[in-house]
């Protein structure tokens, strides 16, 4: 992995924990308010909680996405520079050394 694909998977790290909880932030702010406008005015009670569990549905795919690219990230040695992936595959190493301790 040259040092440019490294700095654009790190980025893309930054971007998608950013995207996720700006997300997770809006869409608990949209049920929340929801949950307001119940006694207040009942119109906006539907749409706020549909907006607010789609976008918790869209954080959740910046999870899996972010999840996912550190998971191709940990199999090669040069992205361990990013902490998360090095924790990550550190994390995995541990698993497999278990297994093999454990003998399954």
């Amino acid at each position: 992995m040259d040092a440019r694909t490294l700095e654009a998977s790190r980025a893309r790290l930054a971007e998608l924990r950013r995207e996720e909880i700006e997300q997770l932030a809006v869409s608990a702010a949209a049920i929340a308010g929801s949950l307001v406008l119940t006694s207040v005015y009942r119109p906006l009670v539907l749409p706020l909680f549909a907006g607010g569990v789609a976008l918790g549905v869209l954080a959740i795919r910046c999870l899996w996405r972010r999840w996912d690219l550190v998971d191709r990230l940990a199999d090669d040695r040069d992205a361990h520079d990013i902490p998360e992936v090095r924790a990550y595959a550190i994390r995995q190493g541990r698993v497999e050394d278990e297994k093999k301790v454990d003998g399954s």
